[in-house]
Order: structure tokens, then sequence, then C-alpha cells
């Protein structure tokens, strides 16, 4: 239960951090790829890209923790 617990964290904050960082650099170097922009008058949204490589991004934390996991186990 808690090797679930740690997992579901490491990769949540590995998700926060990855957004968090295209964000910061999208509104940085103002690149509207990175930065997601909603109006509700114009219906105009931004990218959601920068959620699209936070999820592979966990999807690689998540494999990497396991095989981490598997290897202490051995």
């Amino acid at each position: 239960m808690i090797n679930r617990i740690k997992k579901f964290s490491i990769v949540l904050v590995a998700f926060i951090i990855t957004i968090s960082i295209l964000y910061v650099i999208g509104m940085k170097f103002n690149m509207p790829l990175l930065v997601f922009h909603h109006r509700y008058k114009d219906y105009s949204t931004g990218s959601l890209l920068p959620y699209l490589i936070a999820v592979v991004v966990s999807i690689f934390v998540v494999r990497r923790v396991n095989s981490k996991i598997v290897n202490d186990c051995t």
C-alpha cells in the first residue's frame, strides 16, 4: 500500500514540476505552444501541449520507479 502511495506521489510531483517548467518557459520566452490561454467571450483556447508532455514524462517516471523497485527487491 505504501509503495502505491509513494509511486503516485512521485508521478504527481513529476507531472506538476513538468507542467510548471513548461509554462514558465512559455511565459518567459513568449512561446504560445507552451502557454495555456482561455478566453470566455472569444472561445479561444491555448495549447495543451504541456499537459501531453507532462503525461509522457510521468509515464517514463513510472517505468523508472517500477524498474528501481524490481531491482531493489532482487
